[in-house]
């Protein structure tokens, strides 16, 4: 994808200063958008533009001001298709994160990185825009809920109790290393699922293996409702109806077009109100910029030989 210089300029919108180094992130999402995009066609994966990235698509024609990130969607048969694909057709050192081959997941979200650690090697910063850090989209799975009350309920237990087992193991840690609510959660839905656990090893990506699998039972059902699982454990509200992803239609954004679920309204105010046309920075779901934490440990690198830290890496 081209960008003009002027593109990563700073610049001021709805009231909001973007910086020169959220410009590059923004650059190297929308890179990693198009290489989606094309797998995407080439397996005749669907997507959707999803959470902020769908609001900026409808509201502002690209991105939120105060956004950082990039969010799509896909429905689970799409979603399994592109994890069977994608890890031969990505380029040589991105990783697809927190998918099932991850040893060490950090998240249920599905994301595509385009590296592995910060680097200021000139090859890399030449491919990313001057950005040192790593850049990733974020990939959602869209589920279908049981329409029946009573599933609905089991269905709603045991997806919960998995995905907060997940959320509170510790990275490489054995079961009996975890706390006992973890291991109780496991063992219960071990038990439950008929699942096997290998508890000689790390148990974390076993739970988010058998947290997605639970997500998905309902996949060919013909429900009426679809969600995100783990937002959807939370409360049940953000769920819509099946139409609402009946079909895609083409939003500009920034330097690009993506497509929107048909029902992009209904989405729109179950994620956002119904005032979701107005502008408001209600801030992010994470520290903004993402990156900042990062910006440390460069500057730390830099130290450690004695070199300036350069201004183009400040955020």
């Amino acid at each position: 994808m081209h960008f003009e210089d002027s593109f990563f300029e700073g610049e001021e919108r709805d009231g909001f200063y973007i910086s020169p180094m959220v410009k590059r992130a923004w650059a190297c999402e929308l890179d990693i958008l198009e290489v989606i995009s094309r797998i995407c066609r080439k397996y005749q994966i669907k997507w959707f533009a999803d959470s902020g990235t769908l609001l900026g698509a409808v509201r502002h024609q690209g991105f939120i001001p105060w956004d950082d990130d990039i969010d799509i969607a896909m429905l689970r048969p799409d979603y399994e298709k592109f994890l069977r694909y994608a890890p031969r057709e990505l380029p040589k050192g991105w990783r697809l994160a927190n998918g099932r081959q991850d040893k060490n997941p950090s998240d249920a979200i599905l994301q595509v990185n385009n590296s592995t650690k910060l680097s200021t090697d000139p090859n890399h910063l030449k491919k990313n825009h001057g950005f040192p850090y790593i850049a990733g989209v974020d990939i959602f799975v869209i589920d279908r809920i049981p329409d029946d009350p009573e599933e609905e309920a089991s269905f709603i237990e045991l997806t919960t109790m998995a995905f907060h087992a997940f959320k509170e193991a510790g990275r490489e840690m054995l079961i009996d290393e975890c706390d006992e609510l973890v291991q109780k959660e496991t063992r219960e839905l071990a038990e439950v699922c008929g699942y096997d656990f290998d508890y000689d090893a790390p148990i974390k990506p076993q739970l988010l293996k058998l947290a997605d699998r639970i997500s998905s039972i309902y996949y060919d059902a013909d429900t009426e409702r679809m969600a995100n699982i783990p937002y959807y454990c939370v409360n049940q509200q953000r769920q819509f109806s099946a139409a609402a992803y009946a079909k895609a239609e083409r939003f500009d954004f920034d330097m690009t077009n993506i497509p929107v679920p048909v029902g992009y309204d209904e989405v729109l105010r179950v994620w956002f109100g119904d005032d979701y046309m107005t502008p408001i920075n209600a801030g992010s779901s994470h520290d903004y910029p993402y990156f900042i934490h990062w910006e440390e440990d460069l500057r730390e690198e830099y130290e450690k030989h004695g070199v300036p830290f350069p201004d183009e890496f400040k955020v």
